[in-house]
């Protein structure tokens, strides 16, 4: 899908910003006889005199007639490269007589910022990041901070993980990732959060526990792993011990996804508990 929409996203862009280039045909030559273009833009050959047959040296586009019946063709090259023309009566290739060329730049790779990520393996002194692959990536940078902090502390990593540690119990932190393409860097991602588990929830392998992500400004999706199969009711709480959001699930493996849908607005700080026959998690969070 990602795909998808940068495709469509590039086609956009090249209309909205494609130039026309005129190639004049005169009489036993093209003027200008080369041109420089972008992807996506559109070389005219106008007919001025004569008769001046124009095909190309390596057969990347049909044979334009040009004469007095045929005046105008508009040619627009997908490909980049430098792509050599001739007329067919007055030239040959390789550049001799009546000749010129065309030569189309590539669009500039963009170095993007990984779609997702979410956090798992919470402890109360560390945590794994998570994120989606970028094609051209050769790191990734993690930067993270508790909350209500300034200085970030940044980790990088060479794939789409990285574990945290050092972390303090019961603490509330903000992480936010950067792609690195070689010399290029991407806009970090949006900032998200997580909360390490308190001192007494510590194991090696954490038994029962959960991660979250804001899609967007109307849903919370949580992941619980560790729980035992069965029903599972998902409340958030706000300040005042409301219950704004309530759900009932039946999580069937080790590893569960659900989405809560959000009232409008709903900012500030939260209390989410997971609960079912065997276990009871309460984790503070931050929606912004």
């Amino acid at each position: 899908m990602r795909s998808a929409l940068f495709f469509l996203f590039l086609i956009l862009s090249m209309q909205i910003f494609a130039v026309t280039h005129i190639i004049e045909v005169r009489n036993f030559e093209y003027v200008p006889l080369s041109v420089s273009i972008n992807l996506g833009d559109t070389v005219t050959f106008q007919w001025i005199e004569g008769n001046h047959p124009t095909v190309s040296d390596s057969g990347i586009f049909s044979d334009i007639p040009m004469d007095i019946l045929n005046q105008q063709f508009d040619l627009v090259l997908t490909s980049a490269g430098t792509f050599s023309f001739h007329c067919l009566i007055h030239g040959s290739s390789g550049g001799s007589g009546m000749s010129g060329s065309i030569t189309v730049s590539a669009e500039p790779f963009i170095c993007e910022k990984t779609d997702a990520s979410f956090v798992d393996l919470i402890t109360s002194n560390s945590a794994r990041v998570n994120w989606d692959i970028v094609d051209g990536a050769t790191k990734y940078g993690v930067f993270y901070r508790s909350f209500g902090t300034s200085s970030w502390f940044k980790k990088p990593s060479v794939t789409n993980t990285k574990i945290l540690t050092g972390l303090s119990a019961s603490t509330l932190y903000q992480y936010k990732i950067k792609t690195i393409c070689g010399t290029d860097q991407s806009n970090f991602t949006p900032v998200s959060t997580f909360t390490t588990a308190s001192l007494k929830e510590t194991s090696d392998t954490p038994i029962f526990n959960c991660c979250y992500s804001i899609e967007d400004d109307q849903s919370l999706t949580i992941l619980i792993h560790g729980a035992t199969p069965g029903n599972c009711i998902t409340k958030l709480f706000d300040a005042t011990g409301k219950v704004i959001v309530m759900n009932n699930t039946i999580i069937n493996g080790k590893l569960h996804e659900e989405s809560l849908i959000l009232p409008p607005h709903s900012k500030g700080f939260y209390i989410l508990a997971i609960e079912n026959e065997e276990n009871n998690l309460r984790r503070k969070i931050l929606l912004f």
